[in-house]
């Protein structure tokens, strides 16, 4: 009778034990599925990343500007390693002034040539054109990066979070009297499952070219709204004495 009792207790304390395993395995495996979600990215404020988007995926951002102008991006993933879009800039979208339309003169594109490991990073090839055939070259840095640009992406584990650094070059190859060739670097800090600290640092000049315009600091704060739905906060050239500041909203669907 003894021995049953001893049985049946063992029992309970081992069903308690699993239960206890199963409840701190839940929470931990969907804000494992959330942090994901939220440091999977192709871009940061203004440069991108060596991510592309997976195969099927299609993507849709929209970058609200000064007086209200928006950038809205559509990419569709080719392939695990190659996505193409169209960058469409529309002016005083929001205002009762008249619209007007800049189409982009190429579709924008990214390679990802090697997919990276633990010591060697992602490396991906793309060409961006947000400015279309109207005022190519802004004062202000708020239609983000122009040209063809190399960039080098390395993930960083850090207090169990999962950080990135990028590292590129970015050349101007429509004008390159214009826009020369310069370097770009940033950093995306996951201060949470929802929440991702944006700092970058774009056009340290190699050749400043025409525009003779130098590095220019940006900052964001990207927040999750949901699994595939981001929702950033960004300044624009902080240290260029008129900072400017952009909304940034993404949404992914998987379309086949």
């Amino acid at each position: 009778m003894q021995n049953a009792k001893l049985l049946g207790k063992d029992l309970i304390k081992n069903q308690k034990s699993k239960s206890l395993k199963l409840c701190a395995f839940v929470p931990l495996s969907l804000c494992a599925f959330l942090l994901a979600s939220l440091v999977y990215s192709i871009d940061l404020v203004n440069i991108p990343n060596a991510e592309t988007l997976k195969k099927g995926d299609l993507s849709l951002s929209f970058r609200i500007y000064d007086n209200g102008g928006v950038v809205m991006n559509s990419g569709l993933g080719l392939s695990n390693n190659v996505f193409v879009g169209v960058p469409l800039d529309m002016q005083n979208v929001i205002g009762d002034e008249k619209i007007e339309t800049s189409l982009p003169l190429l579709l924008f594109l990214k390679i990802k040539a090697t997919s990276g490991g633990e010591k060697i990073p992602s490396i991906s090839l793309g060409y961006n054109d947000p400015y279309g055939y109207k005022k190519r070259w802004e004062e202000k840095r708020i239609k983000g990066l122009k040209g063809l640009y190399l960039v080098a992406t390395k993930p960083v584990i850090l207090f169990s979070l999962e950080h990135s650094l990028s590292f590129g070059f970015l050349v101007d190859v429509e004008d390159y009297e214009k826009g020369g060739l310069s370097l770009f670097s940033g950093t995306e800090l996951a201060l949470g499952p929802k929440f991702t600290l944006l700092t970058e640092i774009e056009g340290i000049p190699i050749d400043k070219g025409s525009e003779n315009k130098g590095a220019g600091f940006n900052l964001g704060a990207k927040f999750l709204l949901a699994q595939n739905l981001s929702f950033s906060l960004c300044a624009i050239d902080l240290l260029g004495g008129n900072p400017s500041r952009i909304v940034k909203i993404g949404y992914k669907i998987k379309v086949f």
